[in-house]
């Protein structure tokens, strides 16, 4: 990781993370980040990756996250807030271990642009999201593959990303 002014690396339950306005030109690549196998909590970060801007509407800006291997994330494996000019590409996201997944739903990648001001373009490309919720036999309520919402003037791309085998009880 670099240019993070406030990061944390597999510490506790949030895996990597980096938070405010001076969160920006991070490059988070080729690594393996994910949890032991099990139940519930214990099975690995609530998230294993959180770039995040100030509620102020001052973002985190033209980050890359590339060609990780995240698995056994109990919550969102990937988790933006307020992050303009962001390219997440080549990930692959699975959770093979997991047995007891969250009841009320989990995402594999959540872009939540609400409180930024954006104008960059965000891509969210060739990400393989798979076995989302391991040997559980129900899976959880809800699953969110990528979840986005922006509202600024910035585009968000998302294309060419892979889901499959993901158990749920209620909606995807």
């Amino acid at each position: 990781m670099f240019g993070a002014v406030e990061s944390s690396v597999n510490t506790s339950q949030w895996g990597t993370s980096v938070r405010g306005n001076n969160g920006s030109r991070n490059i988070i690549r080729n690594n393996s980040i994910g949890g032991r196998e099990g139940s519930g909590t214990g099975s690995g970060p609530r998230n294993a990756i959180i770039l995040a801007g100030n509620s102020s509407g001052d973002g985190t800006e033209d980050n890359l996250i590339q060609d990780n291997y995240i698995s056994n994330i109990y919550m969102v494996a990937i988790n933006m807030e307020g992050a303009d000019g962001t390219t997440i590409d080549g990930n692959e996201i699975t959770n093979p271990d997991v047995t007891n997944p969250p009841s009320w739903g989990s995402a594999a990648i959540n872009m939540d642009n609400s409180n930024a001001i954006t104008s960059k373009e965000t891509n969210i490309t060739k990400n393989r999201i798979h076995h989302q919720y391991g040997t559980s036999s129900s899976g959880g309520a809800v699953y969110y593959g990528i979840w986005g919402r922006d509202v600024g003037n910035g585009d968000m791309n998302i294309n060419n990303n892979t889901i499959y085998d993901v158990k749920v009880t209620s909606e995807v």
